[in-house]
């Protein structure tokens, strides 16, 4: 155990991605403050629909920040929908 924890860190990052699809978590801790990012993107679309899923995250919960974005947008041709969400956070 180091005499100065508040000096130490510890980093994390976690990256998932495959055709059309990419998430990353990352962490970075310093002392007893924690950062955590996040960033999700998923497109998908056929003849008949598209759908676009996009999420970006900033949270360190000891400083009481908590920032996000969610952007999801769908269009349907047989259910006529055309749907755009924005989510601020």
């Amino acid at each position: 155990m180091s005499q100065f924890p508040h000096y130490s860190a510890d980093a994390f990052w976690e990256v998932q991605h495959s055709n059309h699809y990419f998430e990353s978590i990352f962490k970075l801790a310093v002392g007893n403050i924690t950062w955590q990012t996040q960033q999700l993107y998923h497109y998908q679309s056929t003849k008949d629909n598209t759908y676009l899923a996009v999420l970006c995250t900033l949270v360190c919960q000891k400083l009481g920040v908590d920032y996000g974005v969610d952007v999801l947008y769908q269009v349907s041709i047989y259910a006529e929908l055309r749907k755009v969400e924005w989510k601020i956070c």
